[in-house]
């Protein structure tokens, strides 16, 4: 709440972190954490809901809103269902509906037929990746499930599958952890190699431990959304 009331008259600012020297650095919303701060404002207003507290949960995801536009990322569901997700469970506000719905059909934009997947990051002929998807991915398809609750589109429910379906089949190995990085062929949708970006740099054995944890978010939330059980079993190996 400190930071909170520090940063009120400095407009589309978030608090990011503490710095070496103390200070507070802070993000605007394009920022792939923007969305953290709001949520976490909003979880302490259902701890404590006061007007004070829910004052600056509105604020500070009112911050966030433009990334309901933002195509050239994944992490629209981290940075809006955090925030906007916390915000309706909370207050049933329209608006957050709305929002909501246009973000989910802006993380769909990433989604390709051919590969089934969502894109994380872009082509990169450095690292030699046509269409790279990272295990984080598994934690924005609850923005697609809520939007296709709200709005009845049954493309976003589709794409959430598909991609929960190949990144199941896909990205683990046999002992259920998994890279976090696996890059695709474009145009056929296999996979070309797995790769990494954090854990270790031996992709026969790296596993990036909030990898792995998000995806057992991801299959524990789609089992949750869908009562489908592949999806517990897996996230339970």
């Amino acid at each position: 709440l400190l930071m909170a009331k520090e940063l009120e008259t400095q407009n589309g600012r978030l608090p990011k972190t503490i710095n070496k020297e103390g200070k507070l650095e802070t993000s605007d919303y394009s920022w792939w954490c923007s969305g953290f701060f709001p949520g976490e404002l909003w979880y302490l207003y259902e701890y404590n809901p006061t007007p004070e507290m829910k004052k600056y949960a509105e604020m500070y995801t009112d911050r966030v809103e433009e990334v309901k536009h933002i195509t050239y990322s994944h992490d629209v569901g981290f940075m809006l269902y955090c925030s906007y997700g916390n915000g309706w469970r909370l207050t049933k506000n329209p608006a957050y509906a709305r929002i909501i719905c246009r973000s989910a059909k802006t993380l769909g934009s990433r989604y390709s037929y051919k590969t089934g997947l969502i894109m994380s990051w872009e082509e990169d002929d450095a690292r030699d990746w046509q269409f790279p998807v990272i295990i984080d991915n598994m934690m924005n398809l609850e923005l697609l499930m809520e939007a296709y609750k709200l709005s009845g589109d049954t493309t976003l429910r589709h794409i959430a599958l598909s991609h929960a379906d190949k990144t199941m089949k896909c990205q683990y190995r046999k002992n259920y952890s998994c890279p976090h990085v696996v890059d695709y062929d474009a145009e056929t949708g296999e996979v070309r190699k797995f790769d990494w970006n954090n854990g270790s740099d031996d992709v026969s054995v790296s596993t990036w431990a909030r990898g792995q944890a998000w995806g057992l978010y991801g299959f524990t939330m789609m089992y949750r959304e869908t009562n489908d059980p592949k999806y517990l079993r897996h996230a339970e190996y």
